[in-house]
């Protein structure tokens, strides 16, 4: 064989048997389907255990947020309870103190008590006096200082026997501070009086000294109690004159009458009238 010959097959491919490239394919085909296999049943477990985690995990929060709601209702409750307790025990304080308060004003205020007279005078040679003048007393029986006083009231006159009050004239003034009364003994205790002229005729003063005519005085009278509460009370007061002759038919001996509410004054009526009676039966 000569060197071309030699030099022609050497430079020719090797043969490739066919089937052994095609199962040589197949291996890696198989291979490969193999590896993905396994990667896939790897990711499956892996992604099954970060469920299960995930799934584990929601669950403890559920039982957590379960757990937390409960603390907090049983917190709710509690601070409710302490805030009732302690509500409970501020009122309770108070209304103790309320009622201390009430007690100490209830014994210690002041108390205004108002009396209406007429004033009488005597003429020589008349047995009977005159009621020339309406005095208005005020009185602070209290244990406190008594400010802010106003009265509004009307004076009337009324028969004894019949008849509804007759208004004389209206009377309206104020006090700035009445003292309690003192109550050491021999103490002066006379009221505040204040003077109003009845200006009645002749005839009718006579009837007021005499008893056959009231005077009747109605309104309001308002103060401050000296604890700061405004004390406002209705006033209905009846005056009512009341005199006798003396024995020896020439002097007289008058008293300056009564002073009682209108509606003592309604219970004494007939006592009263029948007292009257029995002077005017003396001095026949």
């Amino acid at each position: 064989m000569s060197n071309f010959e030699e030099h022609q097959r050497e430079q020719q491919p090797a043969f490739i048997d066919p089937s052994l490239v095609i199962n040589t394919r197949l291996s890696e085909i198989e291979r490969q389907q193999s590896e993905e296999k396994a990667e896939a049943k790897k990711h499956a477990r892996s992604q099954r255990t970060t469920n299960w985690l995930l799934t584990a995990f929601t669950g403890l929060l559920f039982v957590t947020s379960c757990i937390s709601d409960v603390l907090l209702l049983h917190q709710t409750s509690i601070s409710k309870e302490s805030a009732d307790a302690a509500k409970s025990a501020a009122n309770t304080a108070s209304q103790q103190v309320k009622l201390m308060r009430q007690q100490l004003e209830s014994q210690q205020a002041a108390v205004i008590r108002i009396t209406v007279n007429a004033s009488q005078v005597i003429e020589a040679g008349n047995p009977i006096p005159l009621a020339t003048r309406v005095d208005i007393g005020l009185r602070n029986v209290g244990h406190s200082i008594a400010s802010n006083i106003h009265v509004v009231v009307k004076i009337s006159k009324k028969n004894m026997r019949r008849g509804n009050p007759v208004v004389l004239l209206p009377v309206e003034f104020r006090i700035p501070k009445l003292q309690p009364e003192d109550e050491s003994p021999g103490a002066n205790r006379q009221p505040i009086y204040k003077e109003y002229p009845l200006s009645l005729s002749k005839e009718e003063e006579r009837l007021v000294g005499s008893g056959q005519y009231a005077i009747v005085m109605e309104g309001s009278l308002d103060y401050d109690n000296g604890f700061g509460t405004s004390t406002t009370e209705p006033v209905c007061v009846t005056y009512w004159a009341d005199y006798h002759l003396a024995e020896n038919g020439r002097d007289v001996a008058a008293s300056d009458g009564g002073s009682a509410t209108c509606d003592d004054f309604a219970i004494r009526l007939p006592g009263i009238l029948q007292n009257q009676e029995t002077q005017r039966k003396n001095q026949k």
